[in-house]
């Protein structure tokens, strides 16, 4: 093999392991870009679920606290209605 064959050989096979490095750092480089893109978008979900969430949904122990006064509640109007039931009764009879 003459010395032209060689450098030629040796240039091509530089050339080829050159496009190679290049294409799999492309890759590496569009993949993270997506990547990127991606974890963008989640945050920006997530920013969105904590700005919504305080309005759309209560908190188990807020719900228990409001369920009990309101039961209360009930339960004094439920208590007025009867005295008045009878104080009507007794009046009647």
């Amino acid at each position: 093999m003459n010395p032209l064959n060689v450098e030629t050989l040796i240039g091509g096979l530089t050339s080829m392991l050159t496009a190679a490095l290049w294409f799999w750092v492309k890759t590496i480089s569009d993949t993270n870009r997506e990547a990127a893109r991606e974890r963008d978008e989640i945050r920006q979900e997530i920013a969105a679920l904590k700005a919504t969430l305080p309005r759309e949904y209560v908190l188990r122990d807020d719900y228990i606290r409001n369920q009990a006064v309101l039961e209360a509640k009930m339960d004094g109007i439920h208590k007025t209605l009867t005295d008045l039931y009878k104080i009507e009764s007794v009046k009647k009879s």
